[in-house]
């Protein structure tokens, strides 16, 4: 899943593993290489000429910092997935801003 087409969806829709474009079953080695790419992809400072605002890439950047520390550590990765299992709603992305991703 690309983070353009999370932009439009509401939060609820989504999680960090959709952030990252991996699966729930992914390495550390995945869950890092894939932080990168995408970390890369939307550096408000590398991407300059980037067809996004630089407001939405810089909010899209923490969010995938906050999905690479979430999931890097394997303790808060077993607590997130276990309420992501329990239901999606109760782990609130932290800084989620409702006017740049649907909700």
């Amino acid at each position: 899943m690309t983070i353009e087409s999370l932009l439009g969806m509401k939060k609820k829709d989504w999680n960090y593993y959709d952030v990252l474009g991996i699966t729930a079953s992914s390495t550390l080695k995945e869950i890092k290489n894939a932080y990168m790419t995408r970390a890369k992809e939307w550096h408000p400072d590398r991407n300059k000429n980037s067809k996004q605002p630089v407001n939405i890439m810089t909010y899209v950047f923490q969010l995938i910092g906050e999905a690479y520390e979430t999931l890097s550590n394997p303790k808060t990765r077993e607590e997130y997935d276990s309420i992501l299992s329990h239901n999606h709603e109760k782990w609130h992305l932290r800084n989620m801003n409702p006017y740049i991703i649907g909700y």
